[in-house]
């Protein structure tokens, strides 16, 4: 059985009548009782800013964070990172052209005595 701790924080604020900035914070701590070196903890959250240019074209800009189990002799956890630009175009009133790239790292950590952890994966998308 393992135990689990999150803490988390929220932002929501208009910066203008235009622009909103919206985010998640939080700290999760995992502990593995009789097996410690599969615990891991680390902050995790997402923060996105929005601007609607016009009444139909805007762009919203996104960092986002995780942090997870998973379970190898190499890795306990994994951390991924993304950010992504998504510009949008409301063609009218039930339909949205958008847009997306974004670019992403992942990591793994918390390898068992004898084994190294893995290498850090670069990704990149076009949507």
């Amino acid at each position: 059985m393992r135990s689990a701790g999150l803490t988390k924080s929220l932002l929501l604020w208009s910066v203008t009548g235009k622009t909103r900035l919206t985010g998640t914070l939080s700290y999760l701590k995992r502990d593995h009782p009789g097996f410690p070196a599969r615990n891991y903890s680390g902050p995790r959250g997402n923060l996105t800013a929005q601007w609607n240019a016009t009444g139909k074209v805007g762009v919203q800009l996104r960092l986002a964070r995780d942090i997870s189990t998973y379970t190898a002799n190499n890795a306990s956890y994994t951390t991924v990172t993304n950010f992504s630009v998504s510009p949008y175009w409301l063609v009218g009133a039930r339909t949205t052209l958008f847009a997306s790239l974004q670019h992403g790292k992942q990591g793994f950590g918390g390898s068992l005595i004898g084994f190294t952890d893995e290498d850090r994966d670069d990704r990149n998308s076009l949507g």
